[in-house]
């Protein structure tokens, strides 16, 4: 009997473990991605309108001020008077692209930024740890709660089916307890 309310508790904490933990692990894998293209497309916006300013006060763009804008790990594509320009280091491992800037006209300016999906990745998996993480700890607290649980509400009946056996057995005696 102990056996089975410690299954049926722990079968019942399983299901919603896995009905809450998996539909929170996927919404937070995709608000991490939709927060990391959100600052990418930010990113994007901010050194085409800084590239679009330079080039409407007629002095050229100035490298050195875009290249600090942009962040670690990222490189941006800069289409503009019929060249093209690349600042920063080339990604090579699982690159993430931002949408498009387009610039108005008379210039066109076009600006594309790239970074590396690793820090994200990184997030994502420390995310999605924590979220397994704490659904095996739920679990393991149901474990212990069944447990104690069980041997408390069958504590009677044991006790119940012992008088009954020793009554039968002949024995008029009163219980212990």
């Amino acid at each position: 009997m102990r056996r089975r309310m410690i299954k049926s508790t722990v079968s019942a904490v399983l299901i919603v473990v896995v009905l809450l933990g998996v539909p929170l692990g996927i919404i937070d894998v995709m608000r991490i991605s939709e927060a990391e293209h959100a600052a990418l497309n930010q990113e994007v916006q901010r050194i085409g309108f800084m590239l679009d300013q330079q080039l409407d006060t007629g002095t050229g763009y100035n490298q050195a001020a875009l290249q600090n804008l942009l962040a670690p790990n990222t490189n941006v594509t800069l289409t503009f008077s019929g060249r093209t320009v690349m600042l920063g280091q080339k990604i090579t491992d699982h690159p993430a692209t931002s949408g498009t800037y387009y610039g108005p006209a008379p210039r066109h300016v076009t600006a594309i930024v790239t970074e590396s999906w690793a820090p994200t990745m990184a997030r994502i998996r420390s995310s999605l740890f924590l979220v397994v993480g704490v659904a095996v700890l739920a679990t393991v607290a149901a474990c212990g709660v069944a447990f104690l649980q069980a041997r408390r509400l069958s504590r009677p009946l044991s006790d119940l089916a012992q008088t009954a056996e020793r009554l039968g057995s002949g024995d008029p005696r009163p219980r212990h307890r």
